[in-house]
Protein backbone atom coordinates (compact mmCIF):
# COMPACT_ATOMS: atom_id res chain seq x y z
CA UNK A 1 0.00 0.00 0.00
CA UNK A 2 0.87 3.51 -0.36
CA UNK A 3 0.51 6.75 1.83
CA UNK A 4 0.35 10.37 1.01
CA UNK A 5 3.17 12.39 2.44
CA UNK A 6 4.42 16.10 2.45
CA UNK A 7 7.81 17.34 2.47
CA UNK A 8 6.59 20.36 4.74
CA UNK A 9 6.85 23.10 2.16
CA UNK A 10 3.05 21.96 0.74
CA UNK A 11 4.64 19.62 -1.77
CA UNK A 12 2.53 16.10 -2.01
CA UNK A 13 3.58 12.72 -3.23
CA UNK A 14 2.99 9.09 -2.64
CA UNK A 15 5.20 6.75 -0.68
CA UNK A 16 4.83 3.24 -0.03
CA UNK A 17 3.99 2.05 3.41
CA UNK A 18 6.13 -0.42 5.59
CA UNK A 19 5.45 -4.20 5.44
CA UNK A 20 5.36 -4.51 9.31
CA UNK A 21 1.97 -4.29 11.34
CA UNK A 22 -0.74 -5.35 8.70
CA UNK A 23 -3.18 -7.99 9.74
CA UNK A 24 -2.57 -10.89 7.86
CA UNK A 25 -5.39 -13.04 9.14
CA UNK A 26 -7.94 -13.43 11.34
CA UNK A 27 -10.22 -16.44 13.51
CA UNK A 28 -12.21 -16.58 16.20
CA UNK A 29 -13.54 -18.75 18.46
CA UNK A 30 -16.95 -18.47 21.08
CA UNK A 31 -18.25 -20.57 23.99
CA UNK A 32 -21.45 -19.58 25.82
CA UNK A 33 -20.41 -20.06 29.16
CA UNK A 34 -17.72 -21.50 31.59
CA UNK A 35 -18.35 -21.92 35.69
CA UNK A 36 -15.84 -23.21 38.05
CA UNK A 37 -15.67 -23.89 41.76
CA UNK A 38 -12.17 -24.44 41.52
CA UNK A 39 -8.50 -22.50 42.45
CA UNK A 40 -6.72 -24.89 39.61
CA UNK A 41 -7.08 -22.86 36.10
CA UNK A 42 -9.58 -24.70 33.81
CA UNK A 43 -9.82 -23.88 30.02
CA UNK A 44 -12.65 -21.60 29.03
CA UNK A 45 -12.83 -23.12 25.49
CA UNK A 46 -13.40 -27.03 25.04
CA UNK A 47 -11.48 -26.50 21.77
CA UNK A 48 -8.15 -24.64 21.44
CA UNK A 49 -8.51 -21.93 19.02
CA UNK A 50 -5.71 -22.65 16.15
CA UNK A 51 -3.48 -20.32 14.54
CA UNK A 52 -1.19 -21.25 11.56
CA UNK A 53 1.34 -18.50 10.93
CA UNK A 54 3.07 -17.41 7.64
CA UNK A 55 5.88 -16.56 9.45
CA UNK A 56 7.55 -17.39 12.86
CA UNK A 57 8.70 -13.73 12.99
CA UNK A 58 5.33 -12.59 12.49
CA UNK A 59 3.34 -11.72 16.16
CA UNK A 60 -0.44 -12.94 17.23
CA UNK A 61 -2.52 -10.28 19.01
CA UNK A 62 -5.00 -12.00 21.29
CA UNK A 63 -7.90 -10.74 22.72
CA UNK A 64 -10.24 -12.32 24.89
CA UNK A 65 -13.58 -10.83 26.05
CA UNK A 66 -16.17 -11.82 28.47
CA UNK A 67 -19.58 -9.81 28.32
CA UNK A 68 -20.70 -11.52 31.42
CA UNK A 69 -18.39 -12.28 33.92
CA UNK A 70 -20.25 -13.45 37.43
CA UNK A 71 -18.70 -14.17 40.91
CA UNK A 72 -20.97 -15.13 43.55
CA UNK A 73 -20.24 -16.21 47.47
CA UNK A 74 -23.20 -16.69 50.50
CA UNK A 75 -21.53 -15.08 53.17
CA UNK A 76 -20.07 -11.43 51.94
CA UNK A 77 -16.14 -12.65 52.29
CA UNK A 78 -13.88 -11.46 49.70
CA UNK A 79 -13.80 -13.08 46.35
CA UNK A 80 -11.90 -13.14 43.79
CA UNK A 81 -11.54 -15.05 40.13
CA UNK A 82 -8.31 -14.96 37.78
CA UNK A 83 -8.72 -15.26 34.25
CA UNK A 84 -5.45 -15.90 32.02
CA UNK A 85 -4.58 -16.57 28.22
CA UNK A 86 -2.05 -19.32 27.32
CA UNK A 87 -0.31 -20.64 23.93
CA UNK A 88 -0.05 -24.14 24.28
CA UNK A 89 1.40 -25.19 21.01
CA UNK A 90 3.48 -28.38 21.25
CA UNK A 91 7.12 -27.51 22.16
CA UNK A 92 6.44 -23.76 22.19
CA UNK A 93 4.29 -23.31 25.19
CA UNK A 94 3.62 -19.65 27.12
CA UNK A 95 1.04 -20.60 29.87
CA UNK A 96 0.66 -16.75 30.99
CA UNK A 97 0.67 -14.61 28.00
CA UNK A 98 -1.54 -12.24 30.33
CA UNK A 99 -3.90 -12.36 33.61
CA UNK A 100 -6.76 -10.82 34.25
CA UNK A 101 -8.81 -10.77 37.66
CA UNK A 102 -11.73 -9.90 39.49
CA UNK A 103 -12.46 -9.21 43.32
CA UNK A 104 -14.76 -7.96 45.34
CA UNK A 105 -14.44 -7.25 48.48
CA UNK A 106 -16.71 -8.19 51.66
CA UNK A 107 -19.79 -8.69 48.80
CA UNK A 108 -21.80 -11.75 47.72
CA UNK A 109 -22.12 -10.85 44.11
CA UNK A 110 -20.70 -9.63 41.60
CA UNK A 111 -20.70 -9.25 37.42
CA UNK A 112 -18.78 -7.32 34.77
CA UNK A 113 -17.06 -7.08 31.70
CA UNK A 114 -13.67 -9.03 31.65
CA UNK A 115 -11.28 -8.10 28.58
CA UNK A 116 -7.45 -9.94 28.71
CA UNK A 117 -5.22 -9.33 26.04
CA UNK A 118 -1.56 -9.72 24.88
CA UNK A 119 0.78 -8.95 21.98
CA UNK A 120 3.06 -12.85 21.29
CA UNK A 121 6.01 -12.97 19.80
CA UNK A 122 9.00 -15.50 19.51
CA UNK A 123 7.27 -18.48 17.62
CA UNK A 124 9.27 -21.95 16.96
CA UNK A 125 6.29 -23.46 15.41
CA UNK A 126 3.90 -22.05 12.83
CA UNK A 127 0.66 -23.71 13.70
CA UNK A 128 -0.01 -22.40 17.65
CA UNK A 129 -3.31 -22.88 19.50
CA UNK A 130 -4.43 -20.15 22.46
CA UNK A 131 -7.19 -20.67 25.27
CA UNK A 132 -8.14 -18.29 27.95
CA UNK A 133 -8.42 -20.15 31.79
CA UNK A 134 -10.34 -19.74 34.45
CA UNK A 135 -10.24 -20.30 38.42
CA UNK A 136 -12.51 -19.32 41.61
CA UNK A 137 -9.18 -17.77 43.35
CA UNK A 138 -10.45 -17.26 46.91
CA UNK A 139 -13.32 -17.49 48.51
CA UNK A 140 -15.75 -20.92 48.94
CA UNK A 141 -18.75 -20.69 45.94
CA UNK A 142 -18.24 -20.44 41.91
CA UNK A 143 -17.01 -18.15 39.27
CA UNK A 144 -18.73 -18.23 36.25
CA UNK A 145 -17.88 -16.82 32.43
CA UNK A 146 -20.52 -16.27 29.83
CA UNK A 147 -20.86 -15.25 26.21
CA UNK A 148 -17.31 -15.70 25.85
CA UNK A 149 -15.21 -14.57 22.58
CA UNK A 150 -11.23 -15.09 21.78
CA UNK A 151 -9.77 -13.51 18.68
CA UNK A 152 -6.80 -13.85 17.45
CA UNK A 153 -5.11 -12.15 14.66
CA UNK A 154 -1.50 -12.41 12.89
CA UNK A 155 0.19 -9.20 12.25
CA UNK A 156 2.71 -9.15 9.97
CA UNK A 157 6.57 -8.42 11.26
Amino acid sequence: GQFLKTNGSGTLSFADAPAGGKILQAVTASDDAKATTSSTFADIYDSALSITLASTSNKVFALHVTSYAFMSASSGQDIQADYKLVRSTSGDTNDNLQTGRMRLQSGTDMNCTMVVSALDSSFSNLANTYNVQIRYHSGNESAEAKNNRLYLFEVAA
